[in-house]
């Protein structure tokens, strides 16, 4: 399927159970290296946005906030948020917004905020989510693995269909 027919060693053999095996993993690891890359892409597009077009700036206004969930909503504890409000150059105005925080969460004397200028982006410092990168960087390393393996497996088919030639066949 996805070998040109080749199995794992030098001989080409197009209709052994070898061969149809060893491209059948090959399809389902190609196929998983593309859906690893397309889950990572999606959970670290926001991470991304940080790491190029994030700033910090110091939240103007501060505070811990407990909510209690509406009616119907899943539940039944109480909800701390840090709502805050930040300058944001971009947009030439002050920010509001939220983030919601665990119960032992302490207001620290000055608050950070990393935000995307002009965009809806912010949270506190140091709210990073450095797996989805990680796993970014794991994903596109295994795309490339593959496509590496792919192409070693079409020259071996060039240089088979070479000798084919040459030989008469």
């Amino acid at each position: 399927m996805f070998g040109f027919g080749l199995s794992g060693d030098s001989s080409i053999s197009t209709s052994s159970s070898s061969s149809s095996s060893s491209d059948t993993l090959k399809g389902l690891l190609a196929l998983a290296a593309l859906i690893l890359l397309c889950v990572s892409v999606i959970f670290s597009f926001v991470e991304v946005q940080y790491m190029l077009w994030g700033q910090t700036v110091a939240a103007t206004k501060a505070d811990v906030v407990v909510h209690r969930p509406h009616r119907g909503q899943i539940g039944s504890g109480f909800r701390r948020y840090v709502e805050y409000t930040f300058a944001d150059p971009a947009v030439g105005a002050e920010r509001f917004e939220r983030e919601l925080v665990s119960d032992t969460y302490v207001l620290p004397g000055m608050l950070l905020i990393n935000f995307v200028p002009g965009g809806g982006l912010s949270r506190l410092d140091g709210s990073s989510y450095w797996w989805a990168l990680l796993m970014l960087g794991t994903s596109v390393m295994f795309v490339v693995a593959m496509a590496i393996w792919f192409y070693i497996d079409f020259v071996k088919y060039q240089r088979h269909r070479a000798q084919k030639r040459r030989a008469g066949y």
